[in-house]
């Protein structure tokens, strides 16, 4: 009863219909900006900008990916912090830190 069916339906949506609209939305924008600033041929343009229609969802995946293993590494990393360290000193660390943000909420 989380609702994750309204998540995964937010997904296909942005999947489906927002992300190309914004990749013809940067291709174009990139196409006047090549058209006004450079000398650079019509024929060439438009291959440079339909090369950036067709590259940007993957670099999207690519960087949607990265994000997700640098998370699950981070993770990683905190435990081997406590092996490293004992958990004492993640411990204080973790007081120290509630402490200084209950000062900057107080602060605000």
């Amino acid at each position: 009863m989380y609702g994750h069916d309204v998540v995964g339906s937010y997904k296909i949506l942005l999947g489906s219909f927002l992300l190309p609209l914004t990749c013809a939305a940067h291709s174009t924008i990139l196409f006047f900006l090549l058209k006004k600033f450079t000398k650079i041929t019509q024929d060439k343009i438009i291959k440079i900008c339909l090369g950036v229609f067709a590259l940007q969802p993957i670099y999207a995946l690519l960087l949607v990916k990265s994000y997700d293993e640098l998370v699950t590494s981070f993770k990683k990393l905190k435990y081997l912090f406590f092996n490293l360290f004992g958990s004492n000193v993640y411990a204080e660390f973790n007081e120290k830190k509630k402490k200084l943000q209950k000062t900057v909420i107080a602060l605000v």
